[in-house]
Formats: structure tokens, C-alpha cells, sequence
């Protein structure tokens, strides 16, 4: 899990989890993001919702590399 996030969570994955959940993109919810992601907190929408982005942008990559090809 922990290599998923690393390699496959865009850069702006806070931004998008917020996007995805509904909820306003503010400290608070950063701060609670930050730690479901770091294994520090419970929250199984954040938790799924992390999952379900790295492995979207997974995927992607996977197609970008096979074009390329």
C-alpha cells in the first residue's frame, strides 16, 4: 500500500481527494488526508478514495507507456 501511494499519487492528490470526496480543500482537511494516507488515522472513504487515484494513475501510466512503445 504503502509503495502504491508513493509511486502512483499525482502531485496534487490532496487537491483531487478533496475534489472526489466533496469536502472543502482547507487545513483541516489536509491535515486528516495526510495522516488516513501516512497510516496514522482511520477513514475508509479517504483511505478508498487514495486507493482508487493511485490506482487510476497506474493504469494511465501503464497506457502511456504501451503507446509509447
Amino acid at each position: 500500500m504503502e509503495n502504491l501511494f508513493k509511486n502512483h499519487l499525482p502531485k496534487h492528490y490532496k487537491k483531487k481527494i478533496c475534489e472526489i470526496l466533496a469536502i472543502s480543500y482547507n487545513h483541516k482537511n489536509i491535515k486528516k488526508i495526510y495522516r488516513v494516507k501516512n497510516g496514522l488515522e482511520d477513514n475508509p472513504g479517504i483511505l478508498m478514495a487514495l486507493v482508487d487515484l493511485a490506482v487510476n494513475q497506474k493504469k494511465e501510466k501503464i497506457k502511456i507507456n504501451k503507446k509509447v512503445k
